[in-house]
């Protein structure tokens, strides 16, 4: 059982060395650090737009901490260093699992480094080229390539990423020979370059692409979705002309998740107050503007989090192996 002790507070408000648990009746007892792996981007986006609902149920400053680098470990490990009292959390991407499958020597486990709250969602990758291109439908796009071997530039989050995993898949499936050029600091970064046209060609999350396809300078010409999405019903699925993709859709997801260690009953305040959000119709609201639909939003308990990893650890090897990716 927690219980109030003064001496105990005080001596942890003058030293780090001695950590005192805070009892959910308690907590937050101070404002909550929500760490971002990223830079600019869709986990940047999405962990603002909850913030803003957190905040007043928590009763507490819910501060978005951008922590980029090494394809989102370094925010990972950050967050799983930190003290287990529930004011250090971070929303992660499926990043962390990638990690553990296209690495010799993984720098980073989910499985034991970060205990899981719950996924916000799973998220759908559209497949962009830079307008320029005479590019206009996934064919066109395969076609070119083929006239054009090792031509095209692809770009991504990082070697390992999720959309370097979902593009080998498509070059792989569809015969295509592509040059790979990562981009570690995340999503803004290649866009930019999409944008650009120092690359032609990139796969990332539909809402973090948004202002640069309001730009003109970037074309959506595919979904990595089972069905076409309401929000965007004339872009076809990329399965709808390479069935053999299916098996490489779902990979994209971002999710809750504190230190390890962090008491159960600080775990169910967190889990419940983000569940909240996530079912709040105005938070939902913002979430279609960033390419999250209803049916995307998944908002399940610690335990269903924690297995639906698992079963991606093991998804993501097979398509490792099918897409021949080499592991670093």
């Amino acid at each position: 059982m927690c219980h109030k002790n003064l001496l105990a507070r005080l001596i942890f408000g003058m030293s780090a060395l001695f950590f005192f648990p805070v009892c959910a009746a308690d907590f937050p007892t101070k404002p909550i650090q929500l760490v971002v792996p990223y830079g600019a981007g869709p986990g940047d986006s999405l962990a603002r737009i909850l913030s803003i609902c957190m905040a007043p149920r928590l009763k507490q400053p819910v501060l978005v901490v951008n922590k980029p680098g090494a394809n989102a470990i370094l925010g990972a490990k950050f967050v799983s260093t930190a003290l287990p009292d529930g004011h250090t959390i971070i929303l992660a991407a499926s990043a962390t699992v990638t990690d553990l499958v296209t690495s010799r020597n993984p720098a980073f486990d989910v499985r034991t480094e970060l205990e899981p709250i719950t996924k916000l969602g799973s998220g759908v990758q559209g497949l962009y080229v830079n307008s320029t291109l005479p590019i206009q439908t996934i064919t066109d796009l395969v076609n070119y390539a083929k006239a054009r071997p090792g031509q095209l530039n692809y770009a991504t989050a990082g070697v390992g990423s999720v959309n370097h995993v979902s593009t080998e898949a498509l070059s792989t499936t569809t015969g295509i020979k592509m040059t790979h050029v990562p981009f570690p600091g995340g999503t803004g970064p290649f866009l930019s370059a999409l944008m650009g046209g120092v690359v032609e060609v990139a796969m990332t999350d539909l809402g973090g692409a948004q202002a640069a396809l309001d730009s003109g300078k970037i074309r959506l010409i595919g979904v990595m979705s089972k069905e076409r999405l309401q929000s965007r019903p004339n872009v076809p699925t990329v399965i709808e002309t390479f069935p053999s993709m299916l098996p490489y859709l779902g990979t994209l997801w971002f999710g809750f998740f504190a230190p390890p260690k962090t008491p159960k009953d600080i775990m169910v305040v967190l889990h419940t107050e983000i569940v909240a959000c996530l079912n709040e119709p105005i938070t939902r609201a913002s979430l279609k503007k960033f390419g999250y639909e209803d049916s995307q939003i998944v908002a399940n308990t610690p335990e269903q989090f924690r297995k639906s990893i698992l079963e991606d650890i093991e998804r993501l090897k097979d398509i490792v192996q099918r897409a021949d990716i080499q592991l670093r």
